[in-house]
């Protein structure tokens, strides 16, 4: 795997511009955000105590 080597380049069906590519170093922190975000436990307890 080569850090930054653009892996496809498009278009949105909406048009916008698109770059996949493989991470780099400056990545890290916006990748955890994002992963982070999605794995958010929402945990709603009906019942205590049963």
């Amino acid at each position: 795997m080569k850090l930054g080597k653009i892996v496809h380049r498009g278009k949105t069906k909406k048009g916008l511009d698109i770059v996949i590519r493989y991470p780099v170093e400056g990545d890290v922190e916006m990748l955890l955000k994002y992963i982070n975000s999605l794995s958010k436990e929402c945990t709603f307890i009906r019942f205590q105590g049963e």
